[in-house]
Order: structure tokens, then C-alpha cells, then sequence
């Protein structure tokens, strides 16, 4: 379901069990507090280009392979816990400084950092624990 560029400012339930990609880029969303993505069986998720500063609403999402957050307002990776078949994490655009606590994504493939102006190498070493990630862009 693509509902990119509609003036969208909080999303809520889409708890639909055969969704298995939400394009939600290019609006204006700042809140995910109400998003019950949780028991969907989403894939994607594409939440780019919007005003989002808190993931932790996402921090439990089991079956979300690929997660699309850059251009928006994000200082934290951390409260990505428990999306264990993560393979893609577009951070490019957002607010981080450093890498903290990394979440649980023993899949993880490929991570974008770029253009968070204030991020350093500080903590990269804590990527380094995913087997399977081939490609940090930063």
C-alpha cells in the first residue's frame, strides 16, 4: 500500500494481516504512538522524508525485513529491539550523533548512515557483531 506525499500526520492501526508493504513516505507523520504494526506481518516499511523522532513504537515488529527512516528527525537506533529479520536499515538524513546500543538484528545486511552531520566513527565497533552485514554506509 503506498499513501506516500498526503499530508499524513499520525498513522495508526495497520494491523492487516496479508500487508505486507506500507509506503508512508513524504508526509508529515511525528507521532508513531498509536502505529500497531506489531502483529502485522509487514515487510517493509517505508517512513521517509517525514518528522519522526521516537522509533520505539517499532521496537517490535518480528517480521520487517527492510525499514526505510532517513530524512526525518531520529537521534537513536536503539529502540529497534526485536526485529529480528531486519536486512535493511535506511538511517540516511536523521539526527544521530554516535552509535549506542545496537539492537537485536542478527540479519541485518546493509545499514545507511550518511548525511547525520554529527555522527563519527565513535562505536562502530558495535556493528561489527552482525555476521551477516556486508555494506555500512556512513
Amino acid at each position: 500500500m503506498n499513501a506516500s506525499k498526503n499530508h499524513i500526520r499520525i498513522i495508526g492501526d495497520f494491523s492487516q494481516p496479508r500487508l505486507r508493504k506500507l509506503e508512508l513516505n513524504d508526509n508529515k507523520i511525528h507521532d508513531l504512538s498509536n502505529f500497531k504494526g506489531i502483529s502485522s506481518n509487514l515487510k517493509v516499511l517505508c517512513l521517509a522524508n517525514n518528522r519522526i523522532a521516537d522509533l520505539s513504537p517499532l521496537a517490535n515488529m518480528p517480521y520487517c525485513e527492510e525499514l526505510y527512516v532517513s530524512g526525518n528527525k531520529i537521534t537513536s537506533i536503539k529502540e529497534l529491539q526485536n526485529m529480528p529479520s531486519l536486512k535493511v536499515l535506511h538511517m540516511r538524513g536523521n539526527r544521530m550523533a554516535k552509535i549506542e546500543e545496537v539492537f537485536n538484528g542478527p540479519k541485518l545486511e546493509y545499514i545507511n548512515l550518511r548525511d547525520n552531520a554529527k555522527l563519527t566513527a565513535d562505536g562502530l565497533e558495535k556493528l561489527c557483531g552482525f555476521k551477516l552485514l556486508s555494506k555500512v554506509n556512513m
